[in-house]
């Protein structure tokens, strides 16, 4: 059962440790597809030292920054039964192609599993500061026996998920409008395993799957902001999404606006009030603006609407988006 390990990356300076963790695993049955994004030649340079030291390791690379974009560039190149996901800020533990794997033989019934991110220490505990983590409990899902309700506290997200390449292939393409580099920061993982529970598959949470966050803190108001900001969009252009394929999460989310105005993670400072009255109004424009600008597809993907050209018409989608119109993707 060969696993086939996505890492898409834009850092060269962390992603030499991302994948010396991935060269230290107890289990060496495995491939590793790095998809580098943009154009930084020292980057690519030390790509090709990896790919020559190890024929495991092969490279595919975008000229265009977006996480989601670069999962979907790297997928087709996968040759595994088993298809993982990891980012190049992570550090994977040396058992966790052992234990995804054993814990896929284990569970035929299985076929989309997901992990601990342990969040990096906050060396500078004074400073204001966020970083991404997901701590799971040991448990399976299944949508059809459970009737489409998880077990309280079931959650997973993209630094840590690995599914049979079957699933992957039915669910399709991660939608490149959300997630990292994109015109919504976030929600790509969750807008992935949301489609893939649609296929009423069963999903499993385990402990001792374990990926570190090493380099994930964002440390100063400026990239606390910049953080929360991203998150806080790629939510609330999720809900958007939701709302147009009807989905029943979107009650949810209704009850507990909370819910859209903060990113998952470690955060340090208590006064989360602040923080979601801001989350909440970022949300609230990033929804308007992913109804205003698109549809959904057949396959749940999004589809950019064609633009209003009459007058009145550009007038009012003005309007309805703020007198600052939307806010650019490279500005997230």
């Amino acid at each position: 059962m060969l696993v086939s390990i996505i890492l898409p990356t834009i850092r060269a300076g962390t992603l030499a440790d991302a994948i010396e963790a991935i060269l230290r695993q107890t289990d060496d049955n495995w491939e590793l597809i790095v998809v580098p994004q943009g154009d930084e030649a020292a980057m690519l340079r030390m790509l090709d030292g990896y790919r020559d030291r190890d024929p495991r390791i092969r490279y595919v690379h975008t000229p265009k920054k977006n996480l989601s974009h670069a999962r979907n560039v790297g997928m087709p190149s996968a040759l595994g039964e088993i298809i993982a996901f990891t980012d190049d800020d992570c550090e994977v533990a040396p058992d966790w192609i052992a234990v995804m794997r054993e814990l896929f033989i284990q569970n035929p019934d299985i076929h989309y599993l997901g992990g601990e991110v342990v969040a990096q220490p906050n060396a500078q505990p004074w400073r204001i500061s966020t970083c991404p983590a997901a701590h799971v409990i040991n448990a399976k899902y299944f949508p059809l026996r459970d009737n489409w309700r998880a077990p309280a506290g079931f959650y997973m997200i993209g630094a840590n998920i690995s599914l049979r390449r079957e699933i992957a292939e039915k669910v399709g393409p991660f939608d490149d409008v959300f997630g990292a580099g994109a015109q919504f920061g976030s929600c790509e993982d969750q807008d992935f395993g949301l489609r893939a529970e649609a296929l009423g598959i069963g999903f499993m949470t385990s402990k001792r799957l374990v990926v570190n966050h090493t380099t994930g803190r964002r440390v100063g108001f400026r990239s606390f902001v910049k953080h929360q900001r991203a998150y806080a969009r790629g939510r609330g252009a999720w809900l958007a999404k939701l709302r147009l394929w009807g989905h029943p999460v979107v009650p949810l989310f209704e009850a507990k606006p909370s819910l859209m105005g903060q990113a998952k993670g470690s955060v340090t400072r208590p006064d989360k009030w602040l923080l979601g009255i801001f989350g909440k109004y970022h949300a609230k424009r990033a929804e308007a603006e992913y109804l205003a600008q698109y549809v959904l597809g057949d396959d749940l993907l999004s589809i950019p609407r064609k633009p209003p050209t009459h007058p009145v018409a550009v007038a009012l989608r003005s309007r309805q988006m703020g007198d600052s119109g939307p806010v650019a993707p490279d500005a997230i």
